[in-house]
């Protein structure tokens, strides 16, 4: 029986490597794979993509550069990747950055941009000029006189929740709204978010449970 086998997927083609099986012999059959489906349709125009799955097989540096040499003999194949069910250590840290929230007591001060990952409890002062953002959601109960982003670079389900009537920009995701400090319409139950339309919205914290965003779902997932 092959340690190695082509599967089509909807997404597209897949070569999938038995990882209990010996990574010198798993080796081996994939390129003997490739040259098999090379001499099966030589006249290929665009080359094939595929991505290459090793299961709870983990590759070092090393054995993916292996990979990447046995695959550049190849013409007719391109490596889109290599994908394994196993979370490296570094993954892991930075899927549990994303998953806390942080409380954030700082003073930002103008031309300074602060960058962190996951929620974000922010009860410091953000001076005019000075950036605050984040790759989850924003809750406001500190100063806010620069500019905030919540769900950076680009996650519309993201939310902001707090008085925002002296910020100068608020953005969350890729969408953006300039402040009128003539409208207020910001109270420290505000919620902010990016409506149907993909249009940044805002309504009471109340409304939370009523909308289709990050924050409501691990709520709900909490419960």
């Amino acid at each position: 029986m092959s340690n190695v086998a082509l599967k089509g997927r909807k997404e597209g083609y897949e070569i999938v490597m038995d990882a209990a099986a010996d990574l010198n012999t798993c080796l081996l059959e994939f390129e003997q794979l490739l040259r098999h489906l090379q001499s099966e349709e030589p006249t290929r125009k665009e080359p094939l993509q595929f991505v290459l799955a090793t299961g709870d097989r983990l590759l070092t540096a090393d054995e993916q550069d292996r990979v990447t040499k046995i695959v550049a003999q190849f013409s007719q194949f391109e490596l889109r990747g290599i994908r394994s069910d196993v979370m490296t250590i570094a993954a892991a840290k930075a899927e549990k950055e994303r998953d806390n929230l942080h409380v954030e007591n700082r003073v930002i001060r103008s031309g300074q941009e602060i960058d962190r990952e996951g929620d974000v409890l922010f009860i410091g002062s953000l001076h005019a000029g000075g950036t605050l953002r984040t790759t989850g959601n924003l809750f406001i109960l500190g100063d806010v006189n620069g500019i905030i982003q919540a769900g950076f670079p680009d996650h519309a389900d993201a939310v902001v929740i707090g008085d925002l009537s002296h910020a100068t920009q608020l953005r969350i995701g890729d969408a953006i709204e300039i402040i009128d400090p003539d409208e207020q319409k910001y109270t420290n139950t505000t919620l902010s978010y990016i409506n149907e339309l993909h249009l940044l919205d805002h309504s009471d914290v109340a409304s939370l449970k009523t909308l289709k965003t990050k924050l409501n779902y691990e709520m709900e997932e909490d419960r």
